[in-house]
């Protein structure tokens, strides 16, 4: 049962990746669009995302996770009716909600851009954004549900494809006309309408009919929202961890800066990619065998799965170290190769953070959400104190280090804490050996790229390949990869060439 376990993560992950890939390259040059614009422009388009976010995530009120938990625990049981219930129960409580948000964001937009920001410019852009918050709640828990059933094409195709694409051509229509930055916030309304109705055509007639069907719901309201409110304070803090750099650079700073910092800050939060497509299939198999009581293949699942996080996340943080300034400077412009030290400091942290991942996944699993309530205020107060004290004499430096200092902190008690409720100790002497070899294909790397003489573009090419050439040829010589590892390989291969899995 493990093995099928981790194939279907492989499987699952592997539709991620390609979503993923996909979405942040399209991601990108959504911001890339808007950040040849100016520095000025790309800070208040940033600013508008952060209340964006934190508006979002009160508006779903931790019901992503609860149904996420639920909808796979349930079909876990073959049982239709609750199921139902779950799906009707979370748009039941989170539109009504979200509408009512909106419409607070939109009256309350002025006193956020001049109140706080002292930038008028900023309030049409939350007026326009305030029509998005109910079509990105309704996206997203359409999308959950489709992650509960496992069914993880679907949210590529609407999230990482649909919208990313929607966003890209709408944003050059309305700049073509004249509408400046404030067309890229009205093509991501609309993209966000687009993506609402198309989730809500593959929930109904391609995964669970909820209209449609003759089956009677049985209400889940009271276990869903018990289960999912420690989730909502949860979410919120970590945008607090994530955003607050953001909002404190625009209260201490420029608008320029901020739009320097989120060159910076989305390009490190690569570093969430891997653990973010692992575990979208990771929480349903894990949910399922945690159901069923299978708690020998469960520990072998959480053991896999946190390896490989650890192992390609490596592999991506030292190439983020070493081609920093480049990176900045290819994707956004010469003007943001400034925040090449925060882009560094942030990589570093993201990368111990994405550690804890698959931990967090455990404690959600295991309904350990109060906790994880607990580990959110822990990082969000310690992002915000570090923040305040940093930020007015080491800008974008001080920024960086706020938050990389916030997220290993919470890395350190989530793990700790995993291990005492579970009893599952992820790490072996393996992550030493994949260790070793990153610093050997990362020094080698170094030594030959300055051998040969290579710069810009090319430099970034040629030294990515050879470092991800070395790497790879030492985890073989150190037998970094265990029977598990090969099963996943070929579980990938499978799915690529399209043969028949033995095992």
């Amino acid at each position: 049962m493990s093995n099928d376990a981790i194939k279907s993560i492989a499987k699952g992950a592997l539709w991620m990746f390609l979503g993923f890939f996909l979405a942040k390259i399209l991601s990108y040059f959504y911001r890339i669009v808007i950040a040849r614009i100016g520095t000025y422009e790309y800070g208040l388009l940033s600013l508008m995302l952060a209340v964006f976010g934190i508006f979002t995530a009160f508006a779903l009120l931790g019901l992503n996770y609860g149904v996420v938990r639920y909808v796979a625990f349930y079909q876990g049981k073959k049982d239709d009716a609750r199921t139902k219930g779950t799906i009707l129960s979370s748009l039941k409580i989170a539109l009504p909600w979200s509408i009512v948000l909106a419409f607070g964001l939109y009256i309350s937009s002025d006193l956020i851009a001049v109140g706080i920001f002292n930038e008028p410019n900023l309030s049409l852009l939350l007026k326009i954004i305030s029509f998005a918050l109910p079509l990105e709640v309704t996206k997203s828990l359409l999308l959950k549900v489709a992650k509960g059933f496992k069914k993880i094409e679907y949210m590529v195709y609407v999230k990482d494809i649909t919208e990313g694409v929607a966003k890209i051509i709408l944003t050059l229509i309305f700049l073509y006309i004249g509408l400046a930055v404030y067309g890229a916030a009205l093509a991501y309304t609309c993209a966000l309408f687009i993506c609402a109705l198309l989730a809500l055509y593959f929930l109904e007639w391609r995964i669970f009919p909820i209209f449609r069907s003759k089956t009677k719901s049985i209400n889940e309201t009271k276990k869903l929202f018990k289960y999912s409110w420690p989730m909502l304070f949860s979410d919120f803090l970590f945008l607090i961890v994530l955003w607050t750099d953001t909002f404190m650079l625009g209260y201490f700073k420029t608008i320029a800066d901020v739009g320097i910092y989120n060159a910076a800050s989305p390009t490190a939060q690569l570093m969430f990619v891997v653990p973010s497509a692992i575990a979208s299939m990771f929480f349903p198999v894990l949910s399922g065998l945690y159901a069923k009581k299978e708690m020998s293949d469960f520990k072998v699942t959480y053991k896999v799965i946190n390896k490989w996080i650890y192992a390609i996340n490596i592999m991506v943080a030292i190439l983020f170290v070493v081609f920093a300034r480049q990176i900045l400077n290819i994707l956004f412009g010469s003007e943001y190769a400034i925040g090449a030290i925060a882009f560094i400091i942030l990589t570093v942290g993201y990368f111990l953070s994405s550690l804890s991942w698959t931990a967090k996944t455990v404690l959600i699993v295991m309904k350990e959400t109060k906790f994880i309530l607990f580990l959110s205020l822990l990082g969000a107060g310690l992002n915000i104190i570090l923040n305040f004290f940093l930020i007015p004499d080491y800008s974008l430096a001080g920024a960086a280090i706020a938050s990389a200092i916030s997220f290993i902190v919470v890395t350190i008690a989530t793990i700790i804490y995993t291990y005492k409720v579970s009893k599952i100790n992820p790490f072996d002497f393996t992550y030493l050996k994949v260790l070793l070899s990153a610093l050997v294909a990362g020094v080698a790397m170094w030594f030959l790229q300055g051998w040969v003489g290579l710069g810009g573009i090319l430099s970034l090419v040629v030294g990515s390949s050879l470092f991800v050439a070395i790497y790879l040829g030492m985890l073989l010589i150190t037998k970094s990869f265990e029977e598990k590892d090969k099963m996943i390989f070929k579980t990938i291969k499978d799915k690529i060439f399209g043969e028949k899995s033995d095992s």
